[in-house]
Order: C-alpha cells, then structure tokens, then sequence
C-alpha cells in the first residue's frame, strides 16, 4: 500500500523557500537602506514599503525582499528619467 503524499500548505512553501535568506530587524533594514527607523515605519504605513511586517512587536524584513525593492525603485527611476 502507498502512502499518501502531503500537501504542503502555500505558507509553510514559502518558508523552504527562504533558507538561505535572512531576517532582518528594522534597524538591519535601516542599515541596508540607509534610511532612519522613523522613515521605515512611515513607509510602511503609507504602504510604500511592503517588504516590512510585524512580528511580535518588532518590525522585520526578508533581506531578498528588501534588496528587490530598492532594485524596483532604482529601475522606475530610470524608467522617469529616460
């Protein structure tokens, strides 16, 4: 008799996929985008940093997701300017 195959819900996918990433605290995001906690947290609540979120009572970041949004916002930059 074969044993069933589990489904691995959509959650717990992204977290395998994430194991070579890195969890940043706010003041490591700070660091990486050079920018003050107060400017982060603002961010986030105009929606303009989505890459932040609350884990307990601190805000954290996946490193990978930081890094493609400052690339995003470098290439729409040069997409205004050309």
């Amino acid at each position: 008799m074969t044993r069933p195959t589990r489904r691995i819900p959509n959650d717990r996918r992204a977290l395998n996929d994430r194991r070579d990433d890195q969890l940043l605290l706010l003041e490591e995001v700070c660091e990486l985008t050079r920018r003050e906690p107060a400017t982060e947290r603002w961010l986030r609540h105009q929606k303009r940093a989505p890459y932040l979120w609350r884990s307990g009572r601190r805000l954290v970041a996946w490193r990978s997701d930081v890094i493609a949004h400052l690339a995003a916002e470098q290439e729409a930059d040069q997409q205004k300017s050309a």
